[in-house]
């Protein structure tokens, strides 16, 4: 039986929106479909992400919510690492290393302090070695 559609989407409620907007879509160059502003505390915005959405949502009274981990696919995650590093403004929680169990990632904190990994499959990259 199948009990899910098509669509995924991760919210996170957030306390300052115009740095996790930062963050998300200058940042991580996060494509938006969808955005609204109906009030300084009622605004949010929704990124594409591979295959579902992330939305970044202000509104008052906030929803409680704690820290979370999101993993992103990098086309080339050597690649997409050695682009972000040039953003002063990101916060690396973790540098570039391979990991046993068959990926390549790094870590960045967001302005809400969630975990955000972004990896690539050693096996998709055609790379059996050491970090590049």
């Amino acid at each position: 039986m199948k009990l899910f559609k098509d669509e995924f989407r991760a919210i996170f409620y957030v306390k300052d929106y115009e740095a996790n907007v930062k963050f998300y879509g200058e940042g991580l160059e996060l494509e938006s479909n969808y955005s609204w502003n109906d009030a300084p505390d009622d605004r949010g915005i929704k990124y594409l992400i591979a295959g579902g959405f992330l939305e970044i949502i202000r509104r008052e009274p906030p929803l409680p919510q704690g820290a979370a981990s999101i993993m992103i696919e990098a086309e080339n995650v050597s690649a997409c690492y050695h682009h972000l590093k040039k953003k002063n403004y990101l916060v690396f929680s973790e540098e570039l290393s391979d990991r046993p169990y068959g990926i390549r990632c790094f870590r960045l904190l967001d302005p809400n302090g969630n975990d955000v990994v972004i990896f690539s499959y050693l096996d998709k990259l055609g790379i059996e070695g050491a970090v590049s």
